[in-house]
């Protein structure tokens, strides 16, 4: 549904893929995630969003496609966050146009 119909066959390949190593526990992604394809993606999600420079080195195709869906690059993000020095009432680096105490800096 968020990706071009281009990247269907990729997706439903990486998640069978990735399926069966986390029910191989081949796999440092959640268990859960194994449960069924939305909850895959749910978990992979998560993972995208809270860690994601692991997830890019443990599961680098996993990580672009994600960016792709989300139309987000949070290596970048993060990179960009840690090596600036934002004051809470300077604009967010991260675009949004918001402060950053009302966007990343929460």
């Amino acid at each position: 549904m968020f990706l071009d119909k281009d990247y269907e066959v990729e997706w439903e390949e990486m998640i069978n893929k990735e399926i069966d190593y986390i029910l191989q526990r081949k796999s440092d992604i959640n268990p859960y995630g194994a449960t069924n394809k939305a909850e895959f993606f749910a978990v992979s999600s998560e993972y995208f969003f809270e860690r994601p420079k692991l997830l890019a080195d443990k599961h680098p195709e996993l990580y672009e496609l994600l960016a792709m869906v989300f139309h987000n690059d949070m290596q970048k993000r993060e990179s960009i966050l840690s090596s600036t020095d934002i004051g809470r009432n300077d604009d967010c680096p991260c675009g949004s146009g918001k402060k950053h105490k009302h966007c990343c800096g929460d």
